[in-house]
């Protein structure tokens, strides 16, 4: 049977290891569309994998088997073509080097906005596991500012700063037709802010208490890019990437 060039294309995380690859396949079998009978992953990114990582690729070669198509992993990393070469599941699948055939989406960053340069180290430790540019601000102003530059994915955002307080800086993000949909999580020493209980953040998509949960931090931030992603009109985020 001759194969058609419907060709969905993926990205892999850079840890394509653990749950997230188990969480990367379904998405991306969610997402497949009826007609796709390529899928294009790209892996030029992914720097290591397990055996998890690798039942997901086996699992898109047995998916894409019954529709008569096949999975072509393209710009494999070396590690990545090592681990393949070595189960043997280069011989399932296609490998290819090259520019993916339909481009891709620039992922959206995290933008964490909070003048302690402790909260910066802690997010960018916690966060980068998630595959995504972490990218900060040190007061509201400059926050602002790098929200509408560059349409960050969610915003965290802190509550006590100076020049520009978090208060107004999220009612400002809500006033702009391009920032007003971005989900933030407002983070604060203040148990009373961080329980939630605060109308001044009317529609803020979730709060912390300070010191937080690296993990809590990672988990919120992971499922509001899932769901303000899938939620999108356009065409922004739709090339599926997990890490």
């Amino acid at each position: 049977m001759k194969i058609t060039q419907n060709i969905a294309p993926v990205v892999t995380p850079s840890r394509f290891e653990r749950k997230i690859a188990l969480q990367w396949k379904e998405e991306v079998v969610a997402r497949l569309p009826a007609n796709a009978v390529i899928i294009e992953v790209d892996m030029a990114g992914t720097q290591s994998i397990d055996s998890s990582g690798l039942a997901a690729l086996a699992g898109l070669i047995e998916l894409l088997a019954k529709r008569n198509g096949v999975v072509r992993l393209l710009n494999p990393t070396p590690v990545v073509t090592r681990l393949i070469e070595a189960t043997s599941l280069h011989r399932a699948c296609e490998i290819a080097r090259g520019a993916a055939s339909l481009p891709s989406t620039p992922q959206r960053p995290i933008l964490v906005v909070d003048d302690e340069l402790a909260i910066h180290i802690v997010a960018m430790a916690c966060l980068k596991p998630l595959g995504r540019e972490i990218i900060f601000a040190e007061n509201g102003v400059e926050g602002l500012k790098m929200a509408l530059d560059t349409d960050p994915t969610v915003i965290v955002l802190d509550y006590a700063m100076p020049l520009m307080n978090g208060n107004e800086m999220f009612n400002r993000l809500k006033k702009v037709e391009r920032t007003r949909h971005i989900p933030v999580i407002v983070v604060s020493g203040n148990s009373w802010l961080a329980g939630g209980d605060q109308p001044k953040f009317e529609g803020a998509s979730g709060f912390m208490a300070k010191p937080f949960s690296p993990a809590a931090l990672r988990g919120e931030v992971h499922q509001l890019i899932q769901e303000h992603e899938r939620a999108l009109p356009d065409n922004r985020s739709r090339t599926v990437t997990f890490s």
